[in-house]
């Protein structure tokens, strides 16, 4: 029994808690000294921001996990998982989280005062494009809201245009029209402007249709919108991010050749379906400014826009290079010296490059002109030519596969050295057979565009894009092994097991702010790239409990790679551990799996640390934010024809109205409503008001409330949530369905990163905004490691815990808490896991 003097001190500190300001924190705890060796220093400036939400049932330590054959311990002990205890001194804190800007106390600002036409047109115009909404809806609503008597609202769809578009500075170009007799753009819809071409007095077949949109004028009116310093200050504070694609070899190499007085670019290229009862197809070619905030860069308001081109199907590798070539020639010319008129008035003299394309395996194909990805030297990285397999034992048709074994010869890569030999080779000495043509040429096609372009490689510089070739390509694909049933004779068929895996990773708890939750494995086959990004970084353990052992580890390979690839900072020693688990895993594949199975989303992988070494952490060439760019402009298309003109007003519209609403002195009300609707937007306001913490749902729980009275009276309240800076956390036992859970989180403790969960939110009722958090430690064991070739590699992102009742009891101020966490219990070996989002910058 407690004496009354240990609890009259415990009440002076938690007192003391509520009269400090600082961060500085006291705290009450039941443990010994011994029981904070597992804590790992970190540095002072912390940064709190959080990522996402989660929720925890109230029998965690109760209810066992039926649905595992053995425990993930077991498993992890009989892959030769390193079992000693592991000191935590090198935790990672996100260098991408930005300090937010502060605000003088002197800085007024209306809050009641009307959104003047322009903010509401500006609103409106995103409205339509997040609900899909066609003119006609946006004519009656705006008659709607007249009506009603609103203030200043624009009268038509005509009307929001008509205010916006007059601020836009973009020289839109005429469209051009590809005659695909002679492979050429023409200035004619009716005929190809070539006299020498057989089109030339008319069309036989429908012309696609390409619309240029000039990058120069979309750059300038970006970098107008910063400073001067923005540059050179973003550059300084991240000198000690090897993770950022500035800190990447090839930037350095530029640096190094240009100085400072330069901007680089990233080509993304896709197709659009605009709809599943249409045969047209939509191509974008789309560009961002790597020397952007990441945070930024892929902002709507921020990304470029080279040409949209619009036909009847996919469009030809001619096609694809009558495209591209405008856009390369305005590339050259950027690579002089430009003039960019900044947000203060200074002028800066910048050099324009593209360094690298972010495409996914088809429009690769198109751009690189090389041959199809399932055909002989169809990987864009190396000039592997792959063998043919049957597809089945005793059938005739077969396959190719790129199979590569530890003994075996490793192919050259593509570069601009092999590409160069190649398209050296005269036209008359070339084989005219096409097999013996694209052997002897290894694949290209003819030539690639961007070639000429000073700093492009156009090997090296088409990047590795985890969307495609890691989660939607090789995990993809490992599901569809475990699960298909025509392999259910093979030793690692899982469809028997499917159901207890999916009972498994029902019991996984994951931030509610998670951009997309896993739906059950049961529908594996429909799953988007973030569902198979979150089992993969987090729902790995129940596929290793009940595949064989040595297929368990194989797997445990690829989530180690997604992990140290999408690292907030990537060290050259985890370069090199990336390098060592890629060999590994290619090797071991067609082993284990056969070499019918070893397709090109597989061997991708082997190129993936090639890509981190010249272009750091896979987050900043990524085709996610691409493609959600993408599916933004989709939303905008109503018309049954000119797809593609429609869309260059959308894209002009769309930028004008983010534009609007990022502005500082935008209307108050109406950018709540923005960040609450339409999140996608990514609504960055500048001005970040401090809001008071919220506090909501009273806990009525009498015992927890009796304990805590105990120790600090009876003037305060608990709560179950609270809501600091945005985001939402609750108490443990907070009963909510599904897999969301908010009071898992890592903390810090006097320096030292420390994880456990919230089971109390203590108000002081003389201060209705301030509380501080009760939480119960989970003392930490290890992080998850792995040895391959007697070389130990750890992950921190992944961390056992003990799941004791006797855990150490600390109180926190909210400013405290780090992030929270994915988490698991494993009732088998009564321990937690941990899971850290490995970046705050992809699907969190």
């Amino acid at each position: 029994m407690t004496s009354r003097s240990t609890i009259w001190r415990r009440r002076q500190r938690i007192k003391d808690i509520f009269k400090e300001k600082t961060s500085i924190i006291d705290v009450s705890t039941n443990s010994t000294d011994d029981k904070l060796n597992h804590s790992f220093c970190v540095d002072d400036n912390l940064s709190s921001q959080t990522q996402s939400d989660q929720h925890v049932d109230n029998n965690r330590y109760e209810q066992p996990s039926s649905c595992s054959s053995i425990s993930f311990e077991d498993f992890m002990a009989s892959i030769g998982m390193n079992e000693e205890e592991h000191i935590f001194g090198g935790t990672q804190l996100d260098p991408n989280a930005e300090d937010e800007e502060k605000i003088e106390e002197n800085q007024f600002f209306d809050l009641s005062a009307d959104p003047s036409i322009r903010e509401v047109a500006a609103v409106l115009s995103l409205l339509k494009i997040r609900h899909k909404l066609s003119n006609r809806c946006l004519d009656d609503l705006c008659h709607l809201m007249q009506l009603l008597k609103a203030q200043n609202v624009p009268k038509s769809s005509a009307h929001i245009k008509r205010i916006l578009l007059p601020l836009a500075t973009i020289d839109n170009v005429s469209p051009s029209y590809f005659c695909a007799k002679c492979n050429k753009l023409s200035t004619n819809e009716t005929n190809c402007s070539n006299i020498n071409c057989s089109e030339n007095n008319g069309f036989t077949t429908k012309a696609p249709v390409f619309v240029r949109m000039p990058l120069k004028t979309q750059i300038k009116n970006v970098l107008a919108r910063f400073s001067s310093q923005y540059f050179q200050q973003y550059t300084n504070s991240l000198l000690t991010n090897s993770s950022n694609i500035t800190q990447g070899l090839l930037y350095k190499k530029i640096v190094q050749q240009e100085g400072d007085n330069f901007i680089s670019l990233i080509m993304n290229v896709d197709g659009i379906e605009i709809s599943k009862s249409s045969r047209s197809s939509l191509w974008v070619i789309t560009f961002v400014i790597n020397e952007l905030r990441r945070t930024e860069r892929f902002q709507m308001e921020n990304i470029l826009v080279g040409g949209i081109g619009a036909g009847l199907s996919k469009p030809s590798r001619e096609e694809m290079a009558a495209y591209l070539q405008p856009i390369i020639d305005e590339l050259l010319s950027l690579q002089n010296e430009c003039r960019f008129k900044m947000s203060d008035g200074h002028y800066l003299f910048l050099k324009v490059f593209l360094i690298a394309g972010s495409l996914d395996k088809p429009a690769q194909v198109l751009v690189q002109n090389i041959t199809e990805i399932n055909g002989a030297y169809g990987c864009g990285k190396c000039l592997m030519k792959g063998i043919t397999v049957p597809v089945k034992p005793d059938s005739k048709k077969r396959i190719r596969v790129f199979s590569l074994r530890k003994n075996d010869i490793q192919p050259k890569l593509r570069t601009n050295f092999t590409y160069d030999i190649k398209m050296a080779i005269p036209e008359r000495f070339r084989p005219k057979e096409k097999k013996s043509r694209r052997d002897y040429m290894c694949g290209y096609m003819g030539e690639c565009r961007l070639r000429d372009l000073l700093y492009f490689d156009v090997g090296r510089c088409f990047v590795f894009d985890t969307l495609h070739n890691l989660y939607r390509g090789s995990f993809s694909r490992f599901l569809d092994l475990w699960f298909d049933s025509k392999h259910h004779r093979e030793p690692w068929c899982l469809r028997s097991k499917m159901k207890l895996i999916d009972l498994s990773l029902s019991t996984h708890k994951y931030p509610s702010t998670t951009y997309r939750l896993p739906r059950t494995i049961l529908k594996y086959y429909q799953f988007k790239a973030n569902e198979l990004r979150c089992i993969l970084l987090f729902g790995f353990s129940p596929f290793c409990m009940y595949l064989p052992k040595k297929y368990g580890r194989h797997f445990l390979l690829l989530v180690l790679i997604a992990h140290l690839c999408e690292s907030k900072i990537i060290t050259s020693e985890q370069l090199s551990q990336i390098k060592l688990l890629t060999n590994e895993f290619i090797y071991q594949f067609p082993l284990l799996y056969g070499d019918r199975q070893n397709v090109i989303s597989i061997h991708s992988i082997m190129h993936l640390s090639e890509s981190v070494r010249d272009f750091g952490g896979v987050y900043n060439y990524s085709t996610f934010n691409f493609e959600s760019y993408l599916g933004t402009l989709r939303a905008t298309i109503h018309s049954t024809r000119r797809h593609a003109l429609e869309v260059q007003s959308n894209v002009n519209l769309l930028r004008l109205s983010c534009i609007c609403v990022n502005e500082p002195t935008f209307n108050f009300q109406l950018s709540g409503f923005i960040n609450s609707a339409l999140p996608n937007i990514r609504n960055n306001n500048p001005f970040k008001f401090h809001q008071p913490i919220q506090l909501k749902e009273i806990d009525r729980d009498k015992g927890r409330n009796n304990d805590i009275h105990d120790v600090l009276g009876n003037d305060i309240k608990l709560y179950n949530t609270f809501i600091f800076n945005g985001i939402r956390f609750t108490v443990a036992t907070h009963q909510n369905n599904g897999q969301k859970d908010d009071s898992c989180v890592l903390y810090k403790l006097v320096n030292k990163i420390r994880i456990g969960f919230i089971i109390s939110i203590i108000q002081k009722s003389v201060d209705e905004n301030d509380c501080i958090v009760q939480i119960r430690d989970v003392p930490i064991n290890r992080y998850m490691s792995i040895n391959i070739n007697n070389t130990q590699i750890t992950c921190s992102t992944i961390m056992f815990g003990n799941a004791e009742q006797n855990n150490s009891i600390f109180f926190v101020r909210p400013i405290n808490i780090v992030e929270k966490l994915v988490h698991v219990f494993d009732n088998a070996s009564k321990m937690f896991i941990f899971f850290r989002f490995p970046n705050m910058l992809e699907s969190t």
